[in-house]
């Protein structure tokens, strides 16, 4: 389980990972990255922003899968809904790869393995404060500047 973000990524060898990816049994694509960022939309600000991938909406409904330092430039972050299902499987037998859930202990994968991730059936209520705005949050955090409309 995780709240934030599953990330697939390399390890220690410095060389890109080949991850083929699948969005409700469907191909997307395979990426050739440093690795892949599953977020919700509390992640999205977090490691996937980093990786070039775009702010959420809490209320959005969706994940967003972004490749971090994809090798092929027409590979980009994608938004799907969420209640799809995305499976991710490292193609290169050589190549070490690891599953890390919100930060925590990397998980070696075996070759072949295939991660599924899926909205959890589970719901975590968040306390929200009324006079705070997820807009104004995110404009105070990433320090933009310019008038409050």
């Amino acid at each position: 389980m995780a709240l934030n973000d599953a990330v697939i990524s390399r390890g220690e060898i410095s060389r890109l990972i080949r991850l083929r990816t699948r969005v409700n049994g469907a191909p997307l694509t395979e990426f050739n990255a440093d690795g892949l960022v599953v977020a919700t939309p509390t992640g999205s600000t977090a490691y996937s922003l980093s990786a070039g991938g775009p702010i959420l909406e809490p209320q959005s409904g969706v994940f967003v899968i972004t490749p971090i330092c994809p090798h092929v430039l027409t590979n980009r972050s994608v938004i799907v809904g969420d209640r799809s299902v995305i499976e991710v499987e490292a193609s290169e037998p050589d190549s070490p790869v690891f599953l890390t859930l919100d930060g925590r202990s990397p998980v070696p994968l075996e070759f072949g393995s295939i991660v599924t991730i899926r909205r959890s059936e589970k719901v975590l209520p968040l306390a929200v404060l009324p006079e705070l705005s997820f807009f104004g949050v995110v404009r105070q955090k990433l320090k933009w500047s310019g008038s409050t409309i």
